[in-house]
């Protein structure tokens, strides 16, 4: 089983903290597997177990606590006579109704370690953080890296991990068809059990065609009113451009995409229009897509951003005039300017990928990433293997 260590090592940190620790991600991730490696991790520390309390509320034995007031009192049943301090492990919370009320009354209880995961956005809805006034810390957990692909893995390609991505459930598998077969399955379970029957979509069809969309122009700048007019040139419907707007909410919202706001380096303001939009894992791109889809240059884009937020840097999109860099990053008050190519051999593509990056005038480091073998470093900029980035070899 692989560890996910930087995540355990947040729940760590956090540990004995009257916030509500809070773990967000897709379905299928590894949010529950996350749990019980926390929870061996207290056995381990000396916790009883009997003071660990672990619920999935997927699972149906669990049905009647779906019930706040049940909830509760099989809680404070659970621990009766014991001495605290208690950790509470609960996996996706949002199947409980009036959840947020139940957690911040168990919250009042300072006995209580809390840890609660979903996946869903919602689960961070204005009326959570009304109720629990900022007293709680957020992890995102996203499908494996590719460093954490080849550990479940060992003979993993780049090649195979951008074709099939990092669903733990689907790099365990050995053939093609298996894997194909699991990400139809976890694809048509996100859209239409999580998204079309809890999203109140009217149109199953434009749901799909606007996830098949996204997914096949990762990278490119893209505002509502031109995927409206797009999907309705093709299709041939009528859809309003608040339905779109309405839709790509909920794909938000259930972490399937992450719209990336450009930032204007002249200007030094970010601009809300026509972000970018990368996606949660590329195995899912590959059901969604066709097999003539195959712009490798924007899915390895789409691995380094998925890279860089596990490294917990801020991401924008550079624009200075009519240039572009592919990603400004932000943290601990430093920034690095990033660009990402499938190769940089050819003189053309390599004069059009280092300009962006001459015509910035500081002296933050600057990057670019290629699947190339040899190192064509010029002008103070750093040519780096994308692929050592992403198994861990190379960092910044």
């Amino acid at each position: 089983m692989v560890l996910r260590t930087k995540d355990l090592e947040w729940l760590k940190e956090w540990r004995g903290n009257e916030a509500v620790k809070i773990i967000t991600g897709v379905r299928r991730c590894g949010k529950s597997t996350l749990l019980m490696q926390y929870k061996d991790t207290l056995i381990s520390d000396g916790v009883k177990e009997s003071n660990i309390l672990f619920m999935n509320f997927e699972d149906l034995a669990y049905l009647t606590l779906r019930e706040p007031s049940e909830l509760v009192r099989y809680i404070m049943a659970f621990f009766e006579k014991k001495d605290g301090p208690f950790y509470l492990l609960m996996d996706e919370i949002q199947i409980v109704e009036r959840w947020e009320e139940v957690i911040n009354s168990l919250r009042l209880d300072r006995r209580f370690d809390i840890v609660i995961t979903g996946s869903n956005a919602s689960l961070l809805a204005a009326e959570l953080a009304t109720r629990l006034s900022g007293r709680y810390v957020q992890q995102m957990l996203l499908p494996f890296s590719y460093s954490e692909a080849r550990m479940e893995e060992p003979n993993l390609t780049l090649d195979q991990y951008m074709r099939y991505g990092g669903f733990p459930g689907v790099v365990r598998l050995d053939t093609e068809r298996k894997k194909l077969t699991q990400l139809s399955d976890l694809t048509d379970s996100i859209l239409f059990r999580d998204i079309l029957l809890r999203g109140d979509v009217a149109n199953p069809i434009v749901l799909q065609n606007l996830s098949r969309f996204i997914f096949d122009t990762l990278g490119n700048l893209l505002s509502v009113r031109k995927i409206t007019n797009t999907l309705n040139s093709q299709s041939g419907e009528n859809t309003r451009q608040e339905t779109i707007a309405k839709y790509i909410k909920l794909l938000e919202d259930a972490f399937l995409i992450y719209p990336v706001q450009r930032y204007d380096l002249r200007g030094k303001a970010i601009l809300t229009r026509e972000p970018k939009y990368y996606v949660v894992d590329t195995g899912i791109r590959t059901v969604l897509t066709s097999p003539d889809s195959q712009n490798l240059g924007s899915v390895l884009e789409n691995l380094v951003y998925l890279e860089l937020l596990r490294q917990g840097y801020r991401v924008f999109v550079g624009r200075m005039g009519e240039t572009e860099i592919d990603f400004i990053t932000e943290k601990d008050g430093s920034r690095m300017y990033i660009q990402v190519a499938r190769s940089i051999l050819d003189e053309t593509t390599a004069e059009r990928e280092f300009r962006p990056l001459i015509l910035v005038n500081d002296n933050y480091p600057k990057y670019i990433l290629t699947l190339d073998t040899i190192d064509l470093s010029r002008s103070g900029i750093r040519h780096l293997s994308a692929e050592r980035f992403l198994a861990g070899t190379d960092t910044f």
